[in-house]
Protein backbone atom coordinates (compact mmCIF):
# COMPACT_ATOMS: atom_id res chain seq x y z
CA UNK A 1 0.00 0.00 0.00
CA UNK A 2 2.45 2.30 0.90
CA UNK A 3 4.10 1.72 -2.64
CA UNK A 4 1.07 2.89 -4.16
CA UNK A 5 0.75 5.92 -2.27
CA UNK A 6 3.78 7.04 -2.53
CA UNK A 7 3.82 6.31 -6.18
CA UNK A 8 0.94 8.60 -6.79
CA UNK A 9 2.74 11.52 -4.24
CA UNK A 10 5.58 11.32 -6.30
CA UNK A 11 3.63 11.67 -9.44
CA UNK A 12 0.98 14.47 -8.25
CA UNK A 13 3.97 16.51 -6.91
CA UNK A 14 5.20 17.40 -9.94
CA UNK A 15 1.79 17.61 -12.08
CA UNK A 16 0.12 19.35 -9.46
CA UNK A 17 2.11 21.80 -8.63
CA UNK A 18 2.95 22.97 -11.95
CA UNK A 19 -0.45 23.10 -13.19
CA UNK A 20 -1.50 25.47 -10.26
CA UNK A 21 1.36 27.51 -10.16
CA UNK A 22 0.36 27.97 -13.86
CA UNK A 23 -3.16 28.14 -13.20
CA UNK A 24 -3.78 26.54 -16.08
CA UNK A 25 -5.30 23.48 -17.01
CA UNK A 26 -3.18 20.04 -17.89
CA UNK A 27 -2.92 20.68 -21.40
CA UNK A 28 -1.18 23.47 -20.85
CA UNK A 29 1.86 21.76 -19.25
CA UNK A 30 1.94 19.20 -22.06
CA UNK A 31 2.82 21.78 -24.36
CA UNK A 32 5.17 23.86 -22.39
CA UNK A 33 8.48 22.49 -22.44
CA UNK A 34 9.56 24.47 -19.61
CA UNK A 35 6.68 23.42 -17.43
CA UNK A 36 6.58 19.89 -18.56
CA UNK A 37 10.30 19.97 -17.73
CA UNK A 38 9.62 20.93 -14.85
CA UNK A 39 7.07 18.76 -13.49
CA UNK A 40 9.33 15.51 -14.83
CA UNK A 41 12.14 17.28 -12.57
CA UNK A 42 9.91 17.48 -9.07
CA UNK A 43 8.74 13.60 -9.81
CA UNK A 44 12.53 12.58 -10.43
CA UNK A 45 13.82 14.05 -7.01
CA UNK A 46 10.61 12.88 -5.48
CA UNK A 47 11.15 9.21 -6.35
CA UNK A 48 14.65 9.67 -5.51
CA UNK A 49 13.85 10.87 -2.03
CA UNK A 50 11.37 7.97 -1.46
CA UNK A 51 13.45 5.56 -2.38
CA UNK A 52 16.02 6.37 -0.52
CA UNK A 53 13.50 6.25 2.64
CA UNK A 54 13.92 2.24 1.24
CA UNK A 55 9.95 2.62 0.10
CA UNK A 56 9.82 0.96 -3.15
CA UNK A 57 7.65 2.64 -6.08
CA UNK A 58 5.45 0.41 -8.12
CA UNK A 59 7.26 1.93 -11.45
CA UNK A 60 11.06 2.40 -11.90
CA UNK A 61 10.33 5.80 -14.10
CA UNK A 62 7.22 7.67 -12.39
CA UNK A 63 8.26 10.77 -15.00
CA UNK A 64 7.58 8.93 -17.52
CA UNK A 65 3.90 8.44 -16.31
CA UNK A 66 3.31 12.41 -16.85
CA UNK A 67 2.40 12.63 -20.20
CA UNK A 68 -0.01 10.11 -20.16
CA UNK A 69 -1.22 11.41 -17.25
CA UNK A 70 -1.67 14.96 -18.78
CA UNK A 71 -2.73 13.46 -21.74
CA UNK A 72 -5.46 11.52 -20.15
CA UNK A 73 -6.84 15.17 -18.49
CA UNK A 74 -5.79 17.76 -20.57
CA UNK A 75 -9.12 19.49 -20.16
CA UNK A 76 -8.99 19.52 -16.80
CA UNK A 77 -7.75 21.70 -13.99
CA UNK A 78 -5.60 20.04 -11.03
CA UNK A 79 -7.85 19.55 -7.58
CA UNK A 80 -5.14 21.31 -6.14
CA UNK A 81 -5.57 24.67 -8.43
CA UNK A 82 -9.77 24.45 -7.91
CA UNK A 83 -9.32 24.50 -4.14
CA UNK A 84 -6.89 27.37 -3.97
CA UNK A 85 -9.40 29.04 -6.49
CA UNK A 86 -12.79 28.76 -3.89
CA UNK A 87 -10.63 29.35 -0.80
CA UNK A 88 -10.19 25.56 0.19
CA UNK A 89 -6.95 24.25 1.17
CA UNK A 90 -4.85 22.46 -1.18
CA UNK A 91 -2.83 19.32 -1.38
CA UNK A 92 0.43 21.18 -1.75
CA UNK A 93 1.36 19.91 2.25
CA UNK A 94 0.56 16.72 1.57
CA UNK A 95 2.84 16.53 -1.63
CA UNK A 96 5.01 18.27 -1.90
CA UNK A 97 5.35 19.21 1.58
CA UNK A 98 5.61 15.14 2.06
CA UNK A 99 8.37 14.54 -0.16
CA UNK A 100 10.68 17.58 1.55
CA UNK A 101 9.57 16.11 4.99
CA UNK A 102 10.95 12.64 3.82
CA UNK A 103 13.48 14.62 2.69
CA UNK A 104 14.71 16.46 5.81
CA UNK A 105 13.86 13.19 7.79
CA UNK A 106 16.67 11.68 5.64
CA UNK A 107 18.97 14.07 5.77
CA UNK A 108 18.64 14.79 1.91
CA UNK A 109 17.82 18.06 0.06
CA UNK A 110 14.73 17.98 -2.27
CA UNK A 111 15.13 21.87 -3.68
CA UNK A 112 12.46 21.12 -6.50
CA UNK A 113 10.01 20.21 -4.46
CA UNK A 114 11.02 23.00 -2.46
CA UNK A 115 10.62 25.52 -4.10
CA UNK A 116 7.53 24.35 -5.77
CA UNK A 117 6.14 24.12 -2.19
CA UNK A 118 7.22 27.43 -1.54
CA UNK A 119 5.41 29.25 -4.18
CA UNK A 120 2.59 26.74 -4.24
CA UNK A 121 1.69 28.45 -0.40
CA UNK A 122 2.18 31.78 -1.68
CA UNK A 123 -0.01 31.59 -4.50
CA UNK A 124 -2.59 29.76 -2.05
CA UNK A 125 -2.06 32.76 0.76
CA UNK A 126 -2.27 34.85 -2.14
CA UNK A 127 -5.87 33.84 -3.90
CA UNK A 128 -7.11 33.62 -0.03
CA UNK A 129 -6.46 37.20 0.32
CA UNK A 130 -7.70 38.65 -2.94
Amino acid sequence: MAGLVWTRTAVLCGLNAVATLLQSRNIRVLHDQDALGLACEAVTEAASVIRSAGITLLTDHPERLVGDFLERTADQSSAMLQAMQTGRASEIDAQNGAVVALAEEYGLDAPVNRTLLRLGRALEATLRAE
